[in-house]
């Protein structure tokens, strides 16, 4: 028994791994994308001067965007408590530069965003399909009612509008 357990750990590792880039690579994105739209507000003047912005922002700005997306999806009631992503990334924003924005309230949501990731979502969801898949929540009831008014309204219909069969 214990040979089989061994074996689906080196089975989980690699899958663990290539989920965590596929996951960083969707973060960093993210902020890229945030960035690009951010400089797109600035007078045309700024909007080709480098700017350098310390890694630690950019991993938590990650975070809070990853945050927002999830917003976005519907799943904050199936989430921990977290802060709103617009909430963190004012924290954020607080923490790395304090003198010009007051005092900073917030706390690191990096590691909080990664661990409801990697325990409570798809591991291939955004491979596979594009976006996150939030799994088992209590609640789920709710969720799987959801999921079936979806898949009910988007079935696929034969030539007469009818529903297709078997």
């Amino acid at each position: 028994m214990a040979t089989s357990q061994c074996e689906g750990a080196q089975q989980l590792l690699p899958q663990a791994i290539a989920a965590l880039v596929e996951n960083a690579l969707y973060q960093a994105d993210l902020v890229g994308r945030f960035l690009n739209a951010v400089r797109h507000q600035l007078p045309a003047s700024k909007q080709k001067e480098p700017i350098a912005l310390p890694a630690d922002f950019l991993l938590e700005l990650g975070a809070a965007l990853r945050l927002a997306m999830w917003e976005r999806q519907g799943f904050r009631p199936y989430l921990p408590d977290f802060p709103s992503a617009e909430t963190a990334i004012v924290e954020l924003v607080q923490r790395c530069w304090p003198d010009q924005t007051g005092p900073s309230t917030g706390e690191s949501i990096l590691r909080r965003v990664l661990e409801t990731w990697f325990g409570h979502f798809a591991w291939s969801g955004l491979e596979e399909l594009g976006v996150d898949v939030l799994l088992d929540t209590p609640g789920s009831a709710a969720l799987f009612d959801d999921l079936a008014g979806f898949l009910w309204a988007h079935r696929v219909q034969n030539n007469e509008g009818q529903p297709a069969g078997p």
